[in-house]
């Protein structure tokens, strides 16, 4: 969700610097030396390396982890409510009769105590206490896989759903893509949660039926993860296009066109985010979840009960039970995931582009601030 917003906004930036470019980036790289460009790129390499670190291992398997974890834990004990045998005569006579012990269930909510999740540094610690330093990398060979196999599969429907409206043959092709390769995101989620083992993919690999209870919860997700991106991406559009036609017309104070620009589409998304594409993925997890071997373990405390709803062992849960048992202190605590995440990859941008502005600046100095001193009178002109 956090990854989604981020790629529409830099796309945003971008596109607003490219329109008001007084004259062609490549006029300026034309006079930087090799040596320059090759400082350029490794910073560039260093900085994607080190975000889709921060990515991969804070909101996508802290993300995975915290949306399990559960504070409380919900037993069975069985015990029987049958008179004690006062003799071995008496216990002959009931089995005689057919009687059989009455048995009452008896149900235990334990408390285990503050989540390893509500810290980045205490669940990193724990991670690595379990698995290894390459814990927090924990999947990522399977999760390659599957981004790459549902990309694959995706780019050909979107041609081969052109006949549909744009962009609704994008959506359907990722929901089509997303359901065919399900097995491998449940394969991922399941490696993310569980004890280390020395079990291979295909060991892992959900079964045909378990696979079938997957695609509506499959599809429900990835419809609104990218029917809320392009929402999002549309609201942002149609803001652009008010503003610039009120700049026009000379129709509002100047103050107010950036408030328009960017507030709708925040709006848009926080609305979004946190009542359809948040539930909808949350669901999904931990659907995936429950379906996980009942002899492996979790590395955080997970209820496999989902709060008492599930009282026979190796039942998979529905969407509603997922969502339902998933409680606020939960939600909460997913939430301020994402934004330590937000925050930090913010920090870290800021100084990536601070630290190539330097550099730009130092081997092709006049260049560059010449063209970033146009770059910046053209968009002051056009506000």
């Amino acid at each position: 969700m956090v990854g989604h917003l981020a790629t529409v906004l830099a796309r945003r930036g971008v596109q607003a610097v490219h329109e008001h470019a007084p004259k062609d980036p490549k006029e300026v790289l034309n006079h930087i030396p090799g040596w320059g460009i090759a400082l350029l790129l490794f910073t560039a390499v260093g900085f994607i390396v080190f975000s889709s670190t921060l990515e991969y291992s804070i909101r996508l398997v802290m993300g995975t982890l915290a949306m399990v974890e559960s504070t409380e834990t919900t037993t069975f004990e069985a015990f029987s409510t049958a008179p004690p045998a006062y003799s071995d005569e008496d216990t002959r006579d009931m089995k005689k009769d057919g009687q059989a012990p009455l048995l009452e269930v008896e149900i235990q909510t334990i408390t285990t105590g503050k989540p390893i999740t509500s810290s980045i540094h205490r669940t990193m610690e724990h991670i690595q206490s379990v698995g290894g330093c390459a814990a927090r990398w924990r999947g990522v060979g399977i999760f390659v896989i599957y981004v790459s196999l549902t990309t694959l599969i995706s780019a050909p429907l979107t041609s081969f759903l052109r006949f549909l409206p744009k962009p609704c043959n994008g959506i359907f092709a990722d929901m089509i893509a997303s359901v065919v390769t399900a097995r491998l995101h449940a394969n991922w989620t399941h490696k993310v949660i569980s004890m280390p083992s020395s079990k291979s993919i295909r060991e892992r690999m959900l079964s045909r039926a378990q696979w079938k209870e997957l695609m509506i919860p499959t599809a429900l997700s990835m419809g609104a993860q990218t029917t809320g991106v392009c929402a999002i991406a549309l609201v942002f559009r149609v803001s652009g296009m008010l503003v610039h036609d009120l700049h026009q017309n000379d129709a509002a104070p100047k103050w107010t066109l950036p408030i328009l620009a960017i507030v709708p589409g925040t709006l848009t998304s926080i609305i979004l985010g946190l009542f359809m594409m948040f539930p909808a993925y949350v669901s999904l997890v931990r659907k995936e979840a429950s379906m996980l071997p009942q002899e492996e373990e979790t590395i955080v405390n997970f209820d496999r009960s989902f709060g008492g709803r599930l009282t026979q062992a190796g039942t998979a849960a529905t969407l509603r039970e997922s969502w339902q048992s998933f409680t606020w202190e939960a939600r909460r605590r997913l939430i301020k995931v994402y934004l330590k995440f937000f925050f930090i990859m913010s920090a870290v941008t800021l100084v990536f582009v601070h630290v190539l502005l330097l550099e730009l600046y130092i081997v092709a100095g006049k260049e560059v601030k010449d063209y970033a001193r146009s770059v910046h009178q053209e968009i002051k002109r056009a506000l």
